[in-house]
Parts: C-alpha cells; sequence; structure tokens
C-alpha cells in the first residue's frame, strides 16, 4: 500500500457480539468501504458463502500461503487458522475504497503495527451475561464450544483499551451509525490535515 494508500479500519469484537450483523449495515451505509475477506481452515456455517465470510481452504493451502508470505497477519482460534491476505488487501485499495477488517484482537493489535495509522474499533456487547446468552441462542456450538467462546470472549474484552474506539453494540443500527460517525470523522480529519 504505497502513497494512494486507503485508510484501514479494524472491527474486534467478542464471539456473539452481533459484529458480523454490524459489519454488514456499514457496508450497506458506506459504499466506498470494502470488506477484507479473512482465510480460514474453518468449516463453512450454514449460511455462509465461499469469497463472502471467508475463503474456506485447506490448511495445507493456508500453510503454503503462510509459507509464501502471503499474509498480513494469522491466528489460530479455536483450532482453526484465520489470516488477512496481502493480495485481498491490495484488490480492495485497486477499488479506490477503505478498507474494513474484522479481526480478532491479536490480529488487530498486529496490524496496528504494520499501519500505525489503522483505526481500531472494538464492539461491545451490552453486557457479559448479554453476550453468554447470544452464544447460547446462536445454537451452532455444543456445552464445550460455548465455554471456549466466553473463556475467549473475556480475553478479548480485556485488550479493548488498546482500541481507538470503542462502541457498544445494544442496537445494531444504532452501533452501526457510530461507526460510520467513526470513519466520517477519521476520513475528515485525515482530508485536514491534507488541505494544509
Amino acid at each position: 500500500m504505497g502513497s494512494s494508500t486507503k485508510r484501514i479500519f479494524v472491527i474486534s469484537a467478542p464471539s456473539g457480539t452481533g459484529k458480523t450483523t454490524v459489519i454488514k449495515c456499514l457496508l450497506d451505509k458506506i459504499p466506498d468501504l470494502a470488506l477484507s475477506v479473512s482465510h480460514t481452515t474453518r468449516p463453512m456455517r450454514r449460511n455462509e458463502k465461499d469469497g463472502r465470510d471467508y475463503y474456506f481452504v485447506t490448511k495445507e493451502v493456508f500453510q503454503k500461503m503462510l509459507t509464501d508470505g502471503e499474509f498480513l497477519e494469522w491466528t489460530e482460534a479455536y483450532g482453526h487458522l484465520y489470516g488477512t491476505s496481502k493480495g485481498e488487501v491490495d484488490r480492495i485499495v485497486a477499488l479506490g475504497k477503505d478498507v474494513l477488517m474484522d479481526l480478532d484482537t491479536s490480529g488487530a493489535l498486529n496490524i496496528k503495527k504494520m499501519y500505525p495509522d489503522a483505526v481500531l474499533i472494538f464492539l461491545l456487547p451490552p453486557s457479559f451475561e448479554e453476550l453468554k446468552e447470544r452464544i447460547i441462542k446462536r445454537g451452532s456450538e455444543d456445552k464445550e464450544e460455548i465455554e471456549k467462546r466466553l473463556k475467549g470472549a473475556a480475553a478479548e474484552y480485556e485488550r479493548r483499551h488498546e482500541y481507538d474506539y470503542q462502541v457498544v453494540n445494544e442496537d445494531v443500527l444504532e452501533a452501526c451509525s457510530e461507526i460510520a460517525e467513526i470513519v466520517e470523522y477519521v476520513r475528515g480529519v485525515e482530508q485536514d490535515g491534507k488541505d494544509k
């Protein structure tokens, strides 16, 4: 990403916070913002689509991409690999759009190290009890998986202060609007700096 570098926005949230729904709303609201689709080795869930939600790949393909240096960042979570490819970010920048990334806290903080101007936004649940209910209602995990996700959520929650902004998702449309305002504010500050 050279002199025509677009802005990078990263959203992180504990599992079950409603991040995917908020991101869909945000992409509808801001047409010149595009989601960087991550690669993963985890199985596809119902209603997910390859290339839209993730690029679903085998561990062998992921490892080859890793060996070939194709990832900006990668992590292992819940026994599966996840990574953001350089090619995906370059594709979005070539379209003239700002990049939106959906990453866990370790991935987000790695991106911030590489791109100090990246804007990190942490999406919070209204309460931890509400988060637990959302994960259970989702019905896509067994009891052991739910416990893992709750433990992971608590660990991610502890790192929220390392983010530039924190937004509580009590209402999807309100959270979406608040994040859209952050995006527009950051763009405005950047534009003001270029005008001087």
